[in-house]
């Protein structure tokens, strides 16, 4: 039912939802016909595609990518329009992941095999054949992440502010949801720029965070009537501030452990403990060692 709503509200030019006659006879996709598919007189129609998600609960621009794509084959109907964007998306991801994680591991071996694991789960399966903003959403959120590794040790430039705004802009105009990953990876981020005594950056980026915000405003002022006034936005609020959150965490998990770990995700946080704990273990015979030389000149 998501998918093809999805190419109604790409698509259809009379409202975001299909029209029936109950009792009427159809063949073929029937009241769908005009509903999924780009009539050749609306190709490239971004205005309809704006009004369809101001009357819906997301933002616009995957719809927007979407309708274009849609656009280019008028008159006609195929999963793989959907599914084709998907997989563009997915190779933008795994370009993306497989250079976040040499910048995190320094080893290609130990990187391929991650990337190779991840490319066999379930979840990337699904983000390439469910035909939702979830895969360029996923991408969006990776780039971020990787954008902020880039620059974590490294003074914080024109380059980085303006992909920073890109990329902000991108996922919130993408989805919602979008804002708590990027405010918890840029609060992370301004915490170690704090530590580091980087304030100048820190302020400079807050900047450039909130010149995002009035131009999101601008560009999608119906953020706030879906995310304050709008029926998903109310049952988000009253899930976040209620005691089903923990319940929503733990199935969360759950399904992260089944769709993206197969299985294995209690096995791979123990190994990875194991492996810091060492790590931090050898650190701190490595800090006595040096603290014995160093005092024991003065003990003499």
């Amino acid at each position: 039912m998501d998918e093809i709503a999805n190419y109604g509200l790409s698509n259809h030019v009379v409202g975001k939802d299909a029209h029936i006659d109950y009792g009427k006879v159809y063949t073929g996709l029937g009241p769908f016909e005009d509903f999924v598919e780009v009539d050749a007189t609306q190709r490239f129609n971004y205005r309809n595609v704006y009004h369809n998600q101001w009357e819906d609960v997301h933002p616009p621009l995957y719809y927007c990518i979407f309708h274009t794509v849609c656009s280019f084959f008028p008159n006609s109907f195929s999963v793989w329009y959907g599914i084709g964007l998907n997989i563009f998306w997915m190779w933008c991801i795994v370009f993306v992941l497989y250079r976040l994680l040499m910048l995190m591991t320094q080893n290609t071996y130990l990187s391929m095999g991650i990337l190779l694991a991840f490319c066999t789960t379930p979840l990337f399966i699904n983000l390439i054949l469910f035909i939702r903003m979830y895969a360029q959403l996923t991408f969006v959120a990776l780039a971020l992440a990787y954008l902020i590794k880039i620059y974590w040790d490294k003074q914080l430039d024109k380059k980085f502010y303006f992909f920073f705004s890109v990329l902000l802009l991108s996922g919130m105009l993408t989805q919602y949801y979008y804002m708590f990953f990027a405010f918890s990876l840029c609060f992370l981020f301004a915490l170690h720029l704090h530590f580091e005594k980087r304030t100048k950056e820190i302020v400079t980026s807050l900047i450039v965070s909130g010149v995002d915000a009035l131009i999101y405003l601008v560009v999608w002022r119906h953020a706030i009537k879906h995310v304050f006034f709008g029926y998903r936005g109310e049952e988000a609020m009253a899930s976040a501030f209620s005691l089903s959150t923990i319940k929503n965490v733990l199935l969360m998990i759950v399904s992260l452990n089944i769709y993206l770990f197969c299985g294995l995700y209690f096995i791979i946080s123990i190994v990875l403990i194991v492996v810091f704990v060492k790590k931090l273990r050898a650190k701190s015979i490595v800090f006595l060692m040096n603290m014995h030389w160093f005092i024991q000149p003065f003990s003499i």
